[in-house]
């Protein structure tokens, strides 16, 4: 394979990895802030590996609000040749689990985009109301989340010992700026070996958008475990080049880091 393909192969890791594990525009907690979750996965295409995402999750006392933060940047000599980064961050109401606010930073070569999102759930009967910094106002669909507090609500209300193989899970999603029904097959349990020990997992595949990366509906694969805290323990995603795998390497929460 030449480098040319390699640093390619790279760039779309790093998109995929950020978008399918999940205050200001980029989320940094406040000095009071406290940690509810920190997870860390190794980041690999086939065997080389090229970076590291992040995701932690923390309660902001002042607002009474829940941050989420995920990010992914490249390690070693792919961080000095082609220097990636993806961030995308959200506040989140807790009792609701729908963001308030969300942003994300984007930056791959020259490539540099950022944006912040505002959603307003509640003045309009029959759909959200979201402030784009980029593209201004829209109506979307009543209750959408954005990426990283759909994925906090499918952890959190969707997994469940109650779901059967076969079972499609819908979540209605705003991201990247557009309306993007989140779909999600059941396709049933396993066991796997992971940092935290052999652990049963449920197994799922979120729908991609065929095109340039994908070719079909379950070309990405993510393990959760089927204990209490449901942790996203591994994603493989099957590219048209290459395999992407994030593995859990690192697992903290507020009571047992």
């Amino acid at each position: 394979m030449c480098p040319s393909q390699l640093l390619r192969i790279y760039a779309r890791a790093f998109r995929l990895c950020v978008i399918f594990l999940a205050g200001n525009l980029f989320g940094i907690p406040s000095l009071g802030a406290q940690m509810l979750e920190k997870i860390t996965w190794d980041l690999k295409v086939g065997i080389i590996k090229f970076g590291d995402a992040h995701m932690v999750q923390t309660f902001e006392p002042g607002t009474k609000t829940t941050q989420l933060r995920a990010e992914a940047e490249g390690t070693g000599i792919f961080k000095l040749l082609y220097s990636n980064k993806y961030l995308f961050t959200a506040t989140m109401q807790p009792k609701s689990g729908l963001p308030l606010q969300s942003g994300y930073m984007l930056r791959q070569g020259s490539l540099d985009v950022q944006n912040s999102i505002r959603y307003d759930h509640h003045t309009l009967p029959d759909s959200t109301l979201i402030v784009s910094a980029l593209t201004g106002q829209k109506r979307i669909h009543k209750y959408s989340y954005d990426i990283l507090t759909a994925f906090y609500y499918f952890r959190t209300s969707l997994v469940s010992p109650q779901m059967k193989i076969g079972d499609t899970l819908v979540i209605k999603t705003y991201f990247t700026d557009e309306p993007w029904d989140l779909v999600i097959y059941y396709r049933g349990k396993t066991f796997i070996n992971s940092h935290l020990g052999r652990k049963e997992c449920y197994v799922f595949n979120p729908v991609p958008a065929l095109g340039n990366f994908f070719d079909s509906d379950d070309a990405i694969t993510v393990w959760i475990s089927t204990d209490a805290r449901k942790i996203p323990l591994k994603m493989l995603a099957d590219i048209k080049i290459a395999s992407v795998t994030a593995t859990l390497i690192d697992y903290q929460t507020a009571n047992a880091p």
